[in-house]
């Protein structure tokens, strides 16, 4: 089992590709991840967790009545991998990214296979695990690999009409990765390798959930922490407010805008999420950037009116490293 540092390098770098699937897919694209509570894994129809289009679970349910045993179990653990995404965990694994040390892994496994330094940080193997640990200098976990069989029987195709179309996706040496938000904290990573002629639905090779903020290292920052400046106010024109992102770091891009609100309402969208949503409107709430890309809003629903929160964005390099920026306190009239 080898860690492809330099593929996970590649999707947090400057050129996501907009995904183009299948039409109940591409539905969402423009959608943001809307979160309301905390999402539960027991509940098999995932309808506490946060959906991009209610398309999704339709789209779901068909696989499973018309599909094979076979499906419908992928289907499952595609279900259970997102939602336990939203804690930093994945199906097979019992430690968490962002809430466990290294340590704890060693003191209950053992000593990995091996290490390496790669990415955002170290990477410890246990290969008769099927499972790999990305870690801070803290020891902080900020990522968590999955090789387990069980998830390797699940198919390009399968995720994409559970999921709908990822945030953004990348291909990079041979290898497609789909990335979905879940929620303010974690990134659910699925690897595959490229689809070909004669391999047009090609299985998972493995699963990640990442956590960007875990990567951030302020002693050794060298680039200012991007600033948010609103320019037009909220109620200003109608329910939208727009800002600006000053001193955006070089050599870091855009990742994801999160609406961080007072009700435990969060919205989240990837960069290209929201260039989609800039040019079609897409699903509210939600965020938007302009065509020229320097101007972003956030555009939200009558519901929403009276909560108060901030924005965060997040920028990344190309090994996954993190820099995050906050607006001070936005109140939504």
């Amino acid at each position: 089992m080898k860690i492809k540092s330099v593929v996970y390098a590649s999707v947090f770098g400057t050129a996501f590709l907009l995904a183009g699937c299948s039409s109940a897919a591409s539905n969402n694209t423009n959608s943001a991840v809307h979160v309301t509570g905390s999402p539960t894994v027991s509940n098999a129809t995932n309808t506490s967790a946060p959906t991009t289009n209610p398309t999704n679970s339709a789209v779901s349910n068909q696989t499973t009545a018309g599909g094979s045993v076979a499906e419908a179990a992928a289907v499952q653990m595609i279900r259970e991998s997102m939602q336990l995404a939203y804690g930093g965990k994945l199906p097979y694994v019992p430690y968490a990214a962002n809430t466990t040390n290294i340590d704890t892994v060693t003191q209950k496994w053992g000593a990995a296979t091996h290490q390496d330094v790669a990415g955002a940080g170290i990477y410890a193997t246990y290969s008769s695990r099927q499972t790999a640990f990305g870690f801070n200098k803290g020891g902080q976990i900020f990522d968590v690999r999955s090789y387990a069989p069980q998830l390797q029987t699940i198919t390009l195709s399968e995720v994409t009409q559970v999921l709908g179309a990822p945030g953004a996706t990348r291909h990079y040496a041979g290898d497609s990765i789909l990335l979905y938000p879940a929620g303010p904290m974690f990134q659910l990573l699925w690897v595959f390798p490229d689809a070909t002629s004669s391999n047009a639905n090609p299985h998972l090779d493995h699963v990640s959930v990442f956590c960007p903020q875990d990567t951030v290292n302020l002693m050794a920052q060298n680039e200012p922490s991007p600033q948010i400046v609103v320019n037009e106010a909220p109620g200003t024109v109608g329910s939208l407010f727009t800002f600006s992102i000053l001193s955006a770091p070089k050599g870091y891009s855009l990742s994801e805008l999160e609406w961080i609100g007072s009700g435990k309402e969060t919205v989240v969208n990837t960069q290209q999420q929201a260039l989609q949503n800039g040019a079609d409107g897409g699903l509210v709430p939600n965020f938007q950037i302009s065509g020229d890309g320097s101007t972003f809003g956030f555009d939200y629903p009558a519901s929403m009116v009276g909560q108060a929160g901030h924005v965060v964005v997040i920028f990344q390099n190309t090994n996954g490293q993190a820099i995050l920026g906050q607006s001070t306190s936005i109140n939504l009239k």
